[in-house]
């Protein structure tokens, strides 16, 4: 009964290292931040769907997959001030930023640049696709 556990296990680790990044996941994370809505998520999916073919087409598709995964687990939403004070979101709503600290912010989804935990994925990758 151990040897089949066992044999079960390397079996479903195998498969779960075969499935591509959950764009799901990834594009409700960059959506939601970035204010988009169930058309920009769509259309993100697909978006990822086509850089994870043009990255296979090369023979990049785990480096692809190893970044991705990586940055769906690691990344987070930051804001980036745009130049325009504000008091409330309404001040920033017709720019598609949020009011925080007193300044417009756009939202974006991504790696802070002081999380150095997607680097060696990240470098694969780029190495790779040149």
């Amino acid at each position: 009964m151990g040897v089949l556990r066992c044999s079960c296990l390397v079996v479903l680790a195998s498969l779960a290292a075969c499935a591509p990044p959950n764009f799901k996941d990834l594009c409700d994370k960059t959506e939601s931040c970035a204010g988009g809505n169930d058309q920009d998520k769509a259309a993100c999916i697909d978006q990822a769907r086509t850089a994870r073919k043009e990255a296979d087409d090369v023979g990049c598709k785990k480096e692809f997959d190893d970044y991705t995964v990586c940055l769906i687990d690691s990344g987070t939403c930051r804001g980036t001030p745009i130049g325009l004070p504000c008091a409330t979101n309404a001040d920033c709503t017709k720019y598609g930023a949020t009011c925080s600290a007193n300044q417009c912010q756009l939202g974006h989804f991504g790696l802070d640049p002081k999380n150095t935990s997607c680097n060696a994925s990240q470098h694969a990758y780029f190495r790779c696709m040149k």
